[in-house]
């Protein structure tokens, strides 16, 4: 192999195991000296978002695709990983009561363009709707209509179920976005029946797909539980929407034990029927 060519392979095979500082280190000082021997190395600026990917540095990782961009605006991968890694970086600024729209708006536009050089892709529709849900549950937390943006989600979503049926995830984007969609109809007093009878779809034909997905079993039984509180306001009978929610999120403990999200919604659920019960004995 070419020297470059030689120190790139090395950097990428440390950069895939980087789960030290000294590996993450040595990783970038191959690939940087990679680059300087041949700029046109496109699998060693991915290797050097890699590295920053795994120590959470957002930015560095965009820095690293953007370099590669610079060089050829062409190859989807660059596209696909700023995307990824705005994406990321959107979310962690939300988690800390920042602003995430400019990071949002700058993933999607980069989805757009990844799906625009590859329409055949599901990747590129699957991020561009999980980029319009994350940015959707921000504006429901303040409080904002999330319609519009949870309209574009689900047609995102739609596209990926179209390239990639057998795709969970895909299933799974688009059930979140339709409970969220719902629940945040029913906290405006409106009617999320519909919603969540099309999440709750989802989530089960991403079952269907992979019987042992946790996080479908898990959303699952939310949105049941979800739907059951909103029955036990609308003069219907909740109980078995409590029962499945409940069974859903028992069948995800069964698959992880360690899993709180699943414990946590079971409480309630369970809490949710006693009071029911309670209210009609």
């Amino acid at each position: 192999l070419p020297a470059a060519a030689f120190a790139c392979a090395q950097g990428l095979a440390l950069s895939y195991v980087g789960r030290t500082a000294a590996n993450r280190v040595r990783a970038r000082e191959l690939l940087n000296r990679a680059l300087e021997q041949d700029p046109l190395l496109e699998e060693a600026y991915e290797g050097l978002a890699r590295v920053a990917l795994s120590e959470r540095d957002w930015e560095g990782a965009s820095a690293s695709f953007e370099r590669g961009l610079a060089l050829d605006r062409g190859y989807v991968p660059f596209w696909l990983g700023r995307a990824k890694a705005r994406l990321a970086a959107g979310t962690a600024a939300m988690g800390r009561g920042a602003d995430p729209i400019t990071l949002y708006a700058g993933a999607m536009a980069d989805f757009g363009k990844a799906l625009e050089l590859d329409p055949e892709s599901s990747d590129a529709p699957l991020g561009r709707g999980n980029v319009g849900l994350n940015w959707a549950l921000y504006k429901n937390g303040r409080g904002d209509d999330p319609g519009p943006l949870c309209a574009g989600a689900v047609a995102d979503f739609d596209k990926a179920v179209e390239l990639a049926p057998a795709r969970a995830a895909a299933w799974i984007g688009r059930g979140l976005v339709r409970a969220n969609w719902g629940w945040y109809l029913a906290n405006e007093g409106g009617n999320p029946v519909e919603h969540y009878r099309a999440a709750e779809a989802d989530y089960g034909a991403a079952l269907e797909r992979e019987p042992e997905e946790r996080q479908a079993w898990t959303w699952r039984g939310n949105v049941r539980m979800n739907w059951g509180q909103w029955q036990m306001t609308h003069g219907e009978d909740p109980m078995p929407s409590f029962a499945g929610a409940i069974e859903d999120l028992t069948r995800a403990i069964q698959l992880n034990p360690a899993w709180h999200e699943a414990r946590m919604r079971r409480g309630m659920a369970r809490g949710l029927a006693g009071l029911e019960q309670s209210s009609a004995g």
